[in-house]
């Protein structure tokens, strides 16, 4: 194969026998022309320029490569360059800081500094205090954090939060700071999730207590028809029976009732109409001789009036009676 491997031959559009273990060499352009259909021979043309496409797509890949790592060697110079120059720049800021402010002090909790305070010893005396235009704020002027004792204020140890320091630290509190809102957020929700199933138990106890007093109180109800049976069949029985006979009574003594007014008021009437008239007649003719005409004639309308009384008392006596 004039020192070409098979697998760039296949690459170069060549075609071998595909019998496993055979190494003759390719098919020649004539042989698979001869013995193939026009279709198969112009894939085989296609196919033969596959591997000077690739190989100049490579070279072009190889370039543009060569490009991009010198590229990204200048860059990295540059960078190297300017972060050495960076650095200079801090040193000498950090040197003029600490010949300026000799006295300065670094934050008690974060350590930035230089801080200088306004007032005396007592920060607190001072602290908001209007002066002009401004107020004085002998707060960290990064985390906020304070001490009225000048003495908790370390001495400014020289130096200056970078820039690059200085994004990591706000983003490492902005990050706790998400952190300890995702925290009482979950703390609330599982106060709330201990809250609920608090609730629960005390449904489930009450449940439960509910239960146990129906089935105490059946218990007691068929321990007390055990043992007080034959009473309380009695009991029963008795009250079967006046329920039966309390109408009957009744019915009975309404009997009696009617029984005697009627029979009173017979009396009564046959009194009335009857005997007290008759008698008082009587007595009227035996001592009629001794009236003179007047006294006759009132005694016969006296007697005509309670006639008529008579008459109508015992219809008076029903109507009242009802």
């Amino acid at each position: 194969m004039a020192g070409n491997t098979r697998r760039q031959c296949e690459l170069r559009g060549d075609i071998h026998c595909p019998v496993p273990g055979c190494d003759s060499s390719a098919f020649v352009a004539t042989q698979i022309a001869e013995h193939t259909s026009e279709a198969v021979v112009t894939e085989y043309k296609i196919g033969r320029k596959l591997l000077p496409v690739a190989r100049k797509a490579a070279k072009q890949f190889d370039e543009a490569q060569a490009a991009i790592c010198a590229a990204l060697e200048q860059a990295a110079g540059n960078m190297r360059a300017g972060k050495l120059a960076r650095e200079k720049a801090h040193l000498l800021l950090e040197k003029q800081m600490k010949s300026q402010y000799p006295n300065a002090r670094q934050c008690g909790r974060c350590g930035v500094g230089p801080v200088e305070h306004e007032g005396c010893f007592d920060l607190m005396m001072h602290q908001n205090q209007s002066r002009g235009s401004a107020c004085i704020n002998n707060a960290c002027p990064r985390c906020g954090w304070f001490s009225r004792e000048a003495k908790d204020w370390p001495k400014w140890n020289g130096k200056m939060v970078r820039d690059e320091d200085e994004r990591g630290l706000e983003g490492e509190a902005r990050g706790a700071r998400e952190r300890e809102q995702k925290r009482e957020i979950e703390r609330a929700e599982a106060e709330k999730a201990r809250e609920k199933m608090r609730e629960q138990a005390k449904q489930r106890e009450k449940e439960r207590v509910r239960k146990e007093l129906i089935e105490v109180s059946l218990f007691a109800l068929m321990g007390f028809l055990v043992v007080y049976n034959e009473p309380i069949l009695k009991l029963m029985g008795w009250l079967v029976q006046e329920a039966v006979s309390w109408p009957l009574r009744c019915l009975e003594s309404m009997l009696q009732q009617v029984v005697h007014v009627v029979g009173w008021a017979a009396k009564s009437t046959v009194d009335g109409i009857i005997v007290h008239p008759v008698s008082w007649v009587m007595q009227t003719l035996k001592v009629a001789g001794q009236w003179t005409v007047g006294e006759v004639y009132k005694a016969l309308e006296w007697a005509a009036l309670t006639m008529g009384a008579a008459v109508t008392w015992p219809v008076k006596l029903m109507n009242t009676s009802r």
